[in-house]
Order: C-alpha cells, then sequence, then structure tokens
C-alpha cells in the first residue's frame, strides 16, 4: 500500500506517537467512551475532569454513553450544563436520558443515557440536535462545507 492509496481527498494521514499532539489545521477530533456513571461531585471521575481533558486533547465532538445521571430533575440538568459552560462557554451539547417513567434513586442515580458535544471552533456549525424519549441515543448535526451535513450519533 502506497502513501497515495491512503490519501482522502487530497490529505495526507497523519500519525504522531505522543498523543495529544499540536493538531494539523484540516484535523478533526471524535471521542467517544462508555463512561458506566459519571459524577457531578469530586467523588469519583466527574464531568468536570472529563471535560477539562478533553479540551486538553483538542477534542471537537465528544461521546459518552452510559452516563447514568438523573439528568430527567432539572436541578441535575442544570448541574451538568454548568459543568459544559464552565469547560467550554461556546459548547453546544445534547443528553439523551428516559423522558417516560425514570426510575430513580435519592442519589441522582439513573441507568443508561448518554451525550453528544461539540467544542470549539465546529461549535457554531451545530444545525440540529435531538435524542430519543428512552434515551437510548443522541444526536448532533453539523454543517460543512457546501451546504454538506454530517450526523454524529452517540448510542
Amino acid at each position: 500500500m502506497t502513501i497515495k492509496d491512503l490519501t482522502w481527498q487530497g490529505d495526507q494521514p497523519q500519525h504522531c506517537d505522543k498523543w495529544p499532539s499540536p493538531r494539523a489545521s484540516k484535523s478533526f477530533r471524535l471521542h467517544r467512551v462508555n463512561a458506566n456513571e459519571l459524577s457531578l461531585t469530586k467523588d469519583s471521575i466527574s464531568i468536570d475532569q472529563y471535560l477539562q481533558s478533553s479540551i486538553a486533547m483538542q477534542i471537537d465532538i465528544g461521546m459518552i454513553n452510559e452516563i447514568n445521571l438523573a439528568v430527567h430533575n432539572p436541578e441535575t440538568r442544570e448541574k451538568l450544563k454548568a459543568a459544559m459552560k464552565r469547560a467550554d462557554r461556546t459548547a453546544i451539547h445534547q443528553i439523551g436520558y428516559n423522558t417516560g417513567n425514570p426510575k430513580t434513586t435519592n442519589t441522582g442515580y439513573m441507568p443508561g443515557g448518554n451525550m453528544v458535544w461539540v467544542q470549539g471552533g465546529y461549535a457554531c456549525r451545530t444545525e440540529k440536535s435531538g435524542h430519543d424519549k428512552y434515551g437510548r441515543w443522541s444526536s448532533i448535526i453539523l454543517k460543512g462545507k457546501r451546504n454538506m451535513k454530517v450526523v454524529f450519533i452517540s448510542a
């Protein structure tokens, strides 16, 4: 296989032994993780720690599955929104959670749920976002060059 075989739309593939590396101007970084429970406090791996590390890694689109937060509760949703704004004021996010009859405990735990967000310069390209009523998926649509649309789904 030659370098020509590895090119895509005129761009050369790039590789770096140390990541995060300085990002090339045409690159786009996507990160997805199954968190198996996020925390809004400092007790365990918190959303603040995760978002700060995503900024350090220069992530453009982030996706987290199984956030296990009771985000149907307005107080929890506001805490999550505040954490997003602390990390990046321009970030756009969409949370998928069970809007039906959720079963939660007083601890703020609710199984399932997911989140997708766009940060940095790509946030202004967000055209639409959505989620299903059971919290199985959430999505964000970005508008690209020549009005091309790209859909990112966290499921």
